[in-house]
């Protein structure tokens, strides 16, 4: 677990660049930092896993390679990278309004959560370790003329047990498979009233 002292460094370096705090290297391999990019309104807190291996030496965030098929981007994620932020700068560079994501793949840190309607706050969970993600599901929208994620995961376990949840981050180990099919149309997303949530905006509500 990386502790609170590397949160209070790295969220001072936020603070001092809000736009974007890239991953930061480490000298030594396996070591982790803790780094911040603002992500629409939201601030997502994410872990690196220090140096590039050899195998992904020279890929930064968002640099996924990618190819289409008729209304299907087919993407791959390499070890390090991570699925929130690769997948938001995208969407974005491809200019994508309306999508549906898919994929399968493999992480070794992932943060999911439950969101309490009730108390209209995520619960959020930190998980470690290797794990398979057999099932990554979600939709891609706009929000104020963001690119929205709506992503759900999970996750299996060496035990063989899943875990699962809203997804907030999620930190490639081996590799990761997506696939972004897009749709001729444009959803946004509102504020709830009810709930606390974002939900879908039609055109004519």
């Amino acid at each position: 677990m990386v502790s609170d002292e590397s949160y209070t460094i790295n969220t001072k370096v936020q603070e001092e660049n809000p736009s974007r705090v890239r991953f930061m290297p480490d000298p030594a391999w396996g070591q982790r930092h803790a780094a911040c990019a603002l992500h629409s309104k939201y601030l997502w807190c994410r872990l690196h896993l220090g140096t590039e291996s050899p195998a992904t030496e020279g890929r930064g965030e968002g640099k996924m390679f990618s190819e289409k098929f008729g209304d299907t981007y087919v993407l791959r994620l390499d070890r390090g990278e991570e699925v929130m932020g690769c997948l938001k700068t995208f969407c974005t560079q491809e200019d994508i309004e309306l999508a549906e994501v898919s994929g399968i793949g493999a992480c070794d840190l992932a943060e999911v959560g439950l969101y309490d309607v009730g108390e209209r706050k995520f619960q959020s969970t930190l998980l470690e370790g290797e794990m398979e993600i057999p099932s990554l599901l979600g939709n891609v929208t706009r929000m104020e003329g963001e690119v929205y994620l709506h992503l759900h995961i999970t996750l299996g376990l060496k035990d063989t047990t899943a875990r699962g949840g809203h997804l907030k981050m999620c930190r490639i180990s081996g590799t990761c498979e997506l696939f972004v099919r897009c749709l001729p149309g444009h959803v946004g997303r509102k504020p709830d009233p009810a709930t606390g949530l974002n939900v879908f905006s039609f055109q004519g509500e």
